[in-house]
């Protein structure tokens, strides 16, 4: 399958959101009681290593990309950049936020990569009684639009959000709603964070990028672990793995064998 350029910087700008070490970079987090000394902020960094990010469609294959260019830019005051995802200030209180937010939604990541081979759009079921599975013919990247709440609590060192969202691109109406939970250690060099997730997506989505019919929950599960060590201003270490357990309704798509995938990239990163 031949991807165009365009596709490609955007499918790799969007997967370093989710493989590179928040740890490491914390340019996201919220600081409602920060007061802007310069009228933007623009940083510039790229993660160079083994990174592994696991395809649950299978007839495409797992991604191995080395490395993973971030761009971050805010105006210190309402919005903020982060490679394509973009948020907007609606609302700051002592310690919490509510954002507008759009982001690209990674199901439609996983069409984008070299393919193992073709499927049809049309499978016939083996059973005349059960209904026929219609499988995605090459689905588009969709991008996300919602509001997300973070409270901040422990003097910062654990943030709770919950964001909804919902297809602002016109490929499938579909909706996602999400719930995380994230703690952080962070000592003088050395700094760690761990995230649990639950993500719900309708099935609008859901069909759009993994066939119809689906059965069973649509709610998926996560685990996420960063480090990163600081070697000096610019450079540091880093490492990162996350587990995700796929939702019945993806485990039952006929064009799905895992049950769970797992991401991990470990390398250097420098910043500027």
């Amino acid at each position: 399958m031949k991807v165009n350029i365009l596709r490609s910087i955007s499918f790799i700008f969007a997967l370093s959101l989710s493989s590179t070490s928040v740890a490491a970079e914390n340019t996201s987090a919220p600081k409602t009681n920060a007061v802007s000394q310069t009228s933007s902020t623009f940083r510039f960094g790229i993660s160079a290593g083994l990174g592994h990010y696991q395809n649950p469609i299978n007839y495409k294959d797992d991604l191995k990309i080395p490395v993973y260019p971030k761009i971050f830019w805010t105006n210190n005051k309402n919005f903020y950049f982060d490679n394509f995802e973009m948020g907007y200030l609606l609302a700051s209180f002592d310690n919490s936020i509510i954002e507008a937010v759009g982001k690209f939604n990674i199901d439609g990541l996983y069409h984008l990569d070299s393919s193992k081979g073709f499927i049809p759009p049309l499978v016939i079921s083996p059973h005349p009684n059960e209904p026929e599975f219609i499988a995605p013919e090459e689905p588009n990247l969709s991008y996300m639009g919602g509001i997300r709440y973070t409270q901040l609590l422990n003097n910062d060192k654990e943030l709770i959000t919950a964001g909804i969202y919902t297809d602002v691109s016109g490929q499938h109406n579909g909706q996602q709603f999400e719930f995380s939970w994230t703690h952080k250690w962070i000592d003088r060099r050395f700094k760690l964070a761990s995230e649990i997730m639950l993500r719900y997506k309708s099935y609008d989505l859901l069909n759009y990028y993994y066939g119809d019919p689906l059965q069973g929950d649509q709610v998926s599960s996560q685990f996420r672990i960063d480090m990163g060590y600081q070697l000096d201003a610019n450079w540091l270490l880093v490492a990162n793995f996350s587990r995700e357990y796929l939702s019945d309704a993806i485990r039952s798509s006929e064009i799905v064998d895992d049950d769970y995938l797992d991401t991990y990239f470990v390398g250097v990163t420098w910043k500027w």
